[in-house]
């Protein structure tokens, strides 16, 4: 399993001085959810709750169900699903507090050559957080994995929606 979470510098610098502080954690669940046909979400849970993460981004949900049962285990409050051109793996979003918006972007495509567009697989997310008036926006992703693909190489593939993503947020 693979779990990174990221404590925004600036962000945890700024809610040090207010007395609170904020988690992010980036989850891929897709060699977990993968491996069976029903993997055990709670026991998925039960790993996640122990990052404290006050902001969960996921990759590899495989459906509304899973999100919904892993959303009740944990007991966030918010909880959205992209849904992009993969339709076996989808990212997604658990919060214990409701953003100020979400976006679920499935729109994004590039070219891998001359007159040949392929879309973004999963698609990114967009959220804006209001924590006491302090506006962080929080990008998701997950990019094209390893998978070989049969015409077009992989590691281009993730290289061109690496562009795209950096496009959106700068």
């Amino acid at each position: 399993m693979k779990l990174i979470c990221i404590l925004l510098a600036a962000f945890t610098a700024f809610t040090a001085s207010a007395g609170s502080k904020k988690t992010f954690c980036f989850y891929d669940l897709t060699d977990v959810l993968r491996k069976t046909a029903s993997p055990n979400l709670k026991r998925v849970a039960e790993y996640l709750r122990k990052s404290q993460a006050d902001v969960l981004v996921l990759g590899g949900v495989r459906s509304d169900s899973d999100l919904r049962k892993l959303r009740e285990s944990l007991e966030f409050r918010f909880a959205e699903m992209v849904k992009a051109a993969d339709p076996r793996s989808h990212l997604a979003m658990l919060s214990k507090t409701k953003p100020a918006s979400f976006q679920a972007i499935t729109d994004q495509t590039y070219n891998i050559k001359k007159g040949t567009k392929l879309p973004v697989l999963r698609g990114f997310i967009h959220a804006t957080f209001d924590f006491n008036g302090y506006k962080l926006h929080l990008f998701g992703a997950q990019l094209k994995d390893r998978t070989k693909h049969p015409k077009w190489l992989h590691t281009n593939m993730r290289r061109y929606e690496a562009r795209v993503l950096k496009k959106l947020v700068y």
